[in-house]
């Protein structure tokens, strides 16, 4: 472990506590202190099960902010029937909701082969939950990878000359829903790394079908998400700020 990764396990252990109690907290806290194993099990919160995180890779903090953190533990002021989680990673949103949110159907969309596959794994519990191979987009095109060395957690996808060739599968909001046999999402969960700008520049792509989004913004990684977004939530029903993330309800 890195001590960048130490000093945050070590600074977020109170959250642990909170969400684990001690003895589960202490449990897990030791193992992400200890020299990282190539898959360590770790409890879900409130909760009989369990996700797997890589030991040495950005799979921790995720861990941490979405389970001990709570960063999607946000009153959204109704029960949505249908999730669709774009920019799934691992599966930590889609565990945290289909915990929540039990009969809801979730679409969890993931273009990384490798955070692919452990999404899988961590989602097979949970019949409700649909993991689909691809990127989230405005319109149906092939992507690729801007910088296929990124961290697990912080891949960006991109249109252009050379996507040809990367072969990353394009979804459209109307396309997932088609998936599960529904015409409106209740939620949209953005965590993109970038791409959010194509989905908030292209509104009528997705906005006729989604009741409520919630967003992290990346304007560092895309100048304009930042105008993008307040345009696109300038008619919202209600907004706030929760952490690094925007919640919008339109209707």
């Amino acid at each position: 472990m890195t001590g960048k990764a130490r000093r945050h396990t070590i600074l977020r252990s109170p959250y642990f506590v909170r969400q684990l109690g001690l003895g589960r907290a202490l449990r897990t806290i030791g193992r992400f202190l200890a020299e990282p194993e190539e898959l360590l099990e770790v409890p879900v919160p409130g909760s009989e099960g369990h996700v797997f995180v890589r030991g040495a890779s950005s799979d921790r903090r995720c861990y941490s902010q979405v389970f001990m953190q709570q960063e999607y533990a946000i009153d959204y002021g109704f029960e949505p029937e249908v999730i669709i989680d774009g920019g799934a990673n691992v599966g930590f949103a889609a565990v945290y909701f289909a915990e929540r949110f039990p009969g809801a159907r979730i679409v969890s969309v993931e273009p990384e082969e490798s955070n692919f596959a452990l999404l899988e794994r961590n989602v097979a519990p949970y019949a409700n939950v649909t993991p689909v191979r691809g990127a989230l987009w405005w319109k149906k095109e092939t992507l690729s990878f801007r910088d296929p060395d990124a961290a697990k957690w912080s891949f960006e996808v991109e249109a252009g000359e050379a996507a040809a060739d990367a072969g990353i599968e394009a979804f459209t909001v109307p396309e997932l829903l088609a998936m599960v046999g529904a015409e409106e999402a209740g939620l949209l969960k953005l965590d993109i790394e970038g791409a959010e700008l194509g989905l908030l520049e292209h509104p009528e792509s997705w906005k006729p079908q989604v009741r409520a989004m919630v967003v992290e913004l990346h304007e560092y990684k895309q100048a304009g998400s930042d105008a993008a977004f307040e345009a696109v939530a300038a008619d919202a029903l209600s907004r706030r700020r929760v952490g690094e993330n925007h919640y919008v309800r339109f209707r």
